[in-house]
C-alpha cells in the first residue's frame, strides 16, 4: 500500500475464516459451565427485583458471551415462588421475577428474541417450604441456555 494524502492506496485483501476448532472447544466449555451451574437470582419475600453479586455478574457476561457467539441459542428464565400467598399472586410474582431477569440480560446486551421467560410459582421447590429457609431458597430465578 502506497499513501497518498491519508488515503492508501493499492491491492488490500481479507478473507472470511471457518471459526477454529479451539473456538469451538472454548464455547462447548463455556455451554458446560453455564448448564452445570445455572444461574439462580433469590429474592426477598414479595419482591420481583435485586442486586446481583460479582458472581452472578460474571455469570450474565458469559450467559452474554455464549448467546453472542452462537446464532441459534436461547436463554430460558424461569420464576419462582414459595408455597405463602394464593397461586394466582405467586404465579404473577413469578413472572414478574422472570421478567426482572429478562430485562437485566437485555440491558448486558442479550437480544429480547433471545430470551424466553415462564413462571412456575409455587411449582418445583427446592427446598422445603415448612421453613424460612427453605422459602429462601424456593424464592429464586433461574436462567440458563438452550
Amino acid at each position: 500500500m502506497v499513501p497518498d494524502k491519508n488515503i492508501y492506496r493499492g491491492p488490500v485483501g481479507y478473507s472470511i475464516e471457518e471459526a477454529s476448532a479451539d473456538a469451538e472447544d472454548q464455547l462447548k466449555a463455556l455451554y458446560d459451565k453455564i448448564t452445570g451451574d445455572p444461574l439462580i437470582l433469590y429474592f426477598d419475600t414479595a419482591e420481583a427485583s435485586i442486586n446481583p453479586s460479582a458472581a452472578q455478574r460474571q455469570k450474565i457476561a458469559d450467559i452474554t458471551h455464549y448467546l453472542d457467539k452462537v446464532e441459534n441459542a436461547k436463554c430460558q428464565v424461569v420464576g419462582y415462588t414459595d408455597s405463602q400467598g394464593s397461586r394466582k399472586t405467586n404465579m404473577r410474582l413469578g413472572q414478574e421475577r422472570a421478567d426482572f431477569a429478562k430485562a437485566y440480560l437485555m440491558q448486558n446486551g442479550i437480544a429480547d428474541e433471545k430470551i424466553k421467560t415462564d413462571s412456575k410459582g409455587p411449582k418445583d421447590p427446592i427446598a422445603s417450604n415448612a421453613t424460612d429457609e427453605g422459602r429462601a431458597k424456593n424464592r429464586r430465578t433461574v436462567i440458563t441456555i438452550k
